[in-house]
């Protein structure tokens, strides 16, 4: 039994998404054999959702509910022509004081002028878009007008049957989890060592952190996909449901410089930053980006400098790739820069994940805790 509480506990919300798997399938097909209305889908989303919070969540689910109704309420009563920015405000506000709800939302509607029936009409795809319960407790972030375009098109446009892609990808995060105690163990055996063992037990400690994101992005991405949700097409005669990726293992740590590993973690919400901040700051965007990002994230100390050196580093590269790389011809001087870039990058991440990750120290601790323990029995022996 003690097992199986430690299991729970260091796969808790892993599991409950697991869990949530069938009622994605569940909706899949019911939407696609036509025996859910388009008001009925919106419902089960939002309904889903809201179960999901109060088992999850429990009473901090409040908080989230809260949210929701101060949206309605601004939908309802603020000018459409100023809504984006009262709710973008209200909700960062909301964001900076509880550094906890995760799910802002970027659109802009009119109600002026609605009747109840219509209002009605109208907040029913957006707070089932906020409780959409496949992507409530791990993301990704899908667009609001693809989430709209799914839900009105999937009884007469459905995406393929994702049984297969879903299985694939929960072996993928089996195969996650089995790495990151693999390099669990590496740290294990090099912490407290000499400096060699010091330097790769720092970067197995990150990338055993990192591979808690990529597992819980990759059984997120499952629940998605299992409702139908992710599917972009057929390429090379292959189905492609890559569309709610946020950045898989090998394609991310393959990166071979600071902003391209940038742009490829948590791809979703990475492009939204794009789509919101860089692309609108004439001056100086990306400082403003990761500015906001570390607004977004929470005012902590060790964010403020993880995403300072994470600025700076990228700025760094995007100079050295626009003024450097492209005079270098001969390719053994371009195969030595790609595999130095390489380890840099890994450097500076190590070093970004090692000082904005609180969970580093109980992680060290629990290292040194073991390393005494086994000096221990290896001296009582």
């Amino acid at each position: 039994m003690s097992w199986l509480n430690w299991f729970w506990d260091e796969h808790q919300l892993l599991l409950q998404q697991c869990f949530s798997i069938p009622f994605g399938f569940l909706f899949y097909f019911l939407a696609t054999f036509g025996f859910l209305s388009l008001r009925c889908r919106y419902l089960y989303m939002c309904i889903g959702g809201f179960i999901l919070a109060v088992i999850t969540m429990g009473i901090y689910s409040i908080l989230l509910f809260t949210s929701v109704f101060i949206f309605v309420v601004l939908v309802c009563t603020v000018d459409h022509r100023s809504l984006h920015k009262w709710v973008f405000g209200v909700q960062m506000l909301w964001q900076t004081l509880f550094v906890y709800l995760k799910k802002a939302v970027r659109l802009t509607l009119s109600l002026n002028g609605l009747s109840l029936s219509e209002s009605y009409e109208v907040l029913l795809p957006v707070i089932s878009y906020i409780l959409n319960f496949t992507a409530l407790l791990g993301g990704p972030l899908c667009i609001f007008a693809h989430f709209v375009s799914f839900i009105e098109g999937i009884d007469v446009n459905p995406p393929p049957n994702p049984s297969c892609v879903v299985s694939v990808k929960l072996v993928q995060v089996f195969l996650l989890e089995y790495l990151r105690y693999s390099f669990l163990l590496i740290v294990n055996y090099t912490y407290n060592s000499n400096l060699i063992y010091g330097v790769i037990s720092m970067w197995a400690i990150a990338m055993v952190l990192r591979l808690h994101y990529y597992a819980h992005w990759q059984i997120s991405e499952c629940l998605n996909n299992a409702a139908g949700l992710g599917f972009c097409g057929t390429k090379a005669g292959c189905t492609d449901w890559s569309g709610l990726s946020d950045g898989g293992f090998w394609v991310t740590e393959s990166s071979v410089c600071i902003s391209e590993f940038a742009r490829r973690w948590n791809a979703t919400t990475a492009n939204w930053l794009r789509r919101l901040v860089y692309k609108r700051c004439k001056y100086f965007p990306l400082p403003l980006t990761f500015g906001f990002s570390l607004w977004w994230h929470g005012l902590r100390v060790g964010h403020c400098i993880g995403f300072s050196i994470w600025a700076a580093t990228v700025n760094v590269d995007q100079y050295i790739q626009r003024n450097w790389l492209p005079k270098l011809s001969a390719a053994w001087m371009k195969a030595i820069c790609v595999s130095l870039s390489w380890i840099t990058t890994q450097i500076i991440i190590t070093c970004i994940v090692i000082i904005c990750v609180p969970s580093v120290t109980n992680l060290l601790l629990s290292c040194m805790s073991t390393t005494k323990n086994a000096t221990q029995k290896n001296l009582s022996h």
